[in-house]
């Protein structure tokens, strides 16, 4: 999802993303419209915030990772059907979601991409 600017070209990322690798929630995009969709061209405007992106292994509900930086200060977005959350990470709050994403890495139950790092 995304919200348009006044530039007809410009839109702010709305959600966070699961299979996007350079722009992030609340960063502004510059788009091109071929047949009918809307594809990224540029990130205009960053936010100070990271992304990463993490996968439950073996049924492993990923969704407790995510409440757990939720307390921390955290948002994500559960995509169910691939065992994937995406999670903003706000800035100053990167080392923290680090330790505890790559603790739950190390039991096995999960594994994880570090997407945008800021």
């Amino acid at each position: 999802m995304a919200i348009s600017t006044s530039n007809p070209s410009e839109y702010v990322l709305d959600n966070i993303p699961f299979f996007q690798r350079v722009a992030t929630i609340g960063d502004t995009v510059t788009v091109e419209e071929l047949d009918g969709r809307l594809w990224h061209r540029a990130t205009v405007r960053r936010t100070d915030s990271s992304l990463i992106r993490v996968v439950g292994l073996d049924g492993s509900d990923p969704a407790i990772v995510g409440k757990e930086l939720e307390a921390l200060g955290c948002s994500w977005e559960l995509d169910a059907s691939h065992h994937l959350i995406s999670i903003d990470v706000p800035s100053g709050l990167l080392d923290k979601v680090q330790g505890v994403v790559a603790l739950h890495a190390k039991s096995g139950t999960i594994d994880y991409e570090e997407a945008i790092l800021r």
